[in-house]
């Protein structure tokens, strides 16, 4: 939610910046507010997949760095017990 939440606040100041170079003097809000409605509500939804993947990967990569993980390192397996740690 935070990676999505930072790059809706990106795209939404880019077009809040663009816009308001292009609309000064006479500015336009109801447009702009409409606008920024439509941003805010869309670009969470069109980059949840690629959100929700940053953030499992963040998530694994976090895991791993625990003690207790269990190793994945063939020298660490005994051979034929399908990868499941020896006792």
């Amino acid at each position: 939610m935070a990676i999505g939440y930072g790059a809706t606040a990106v795209v939404w100041l880019t077009v809040l910046v663009v816009w308001l170079l292009i609309d000064l003097p006479d500015l336009h809000v109801v447009a702009l507010t409409i606008t920024s409605i439509a941003v805010a509500g869309l670009v969470p939804l069109l980059l949840w997949p690629f959100t929700k993947t940053i953030w499992a990967a963040i998530d694994h990569l976090a895991d791993r760095t625990s003690p207790d993980y269990p190793s994945k390192e063939a020298s660490d397996r005994a051979s034929g017990n399908g990868g499941r740690e020896r006792s």
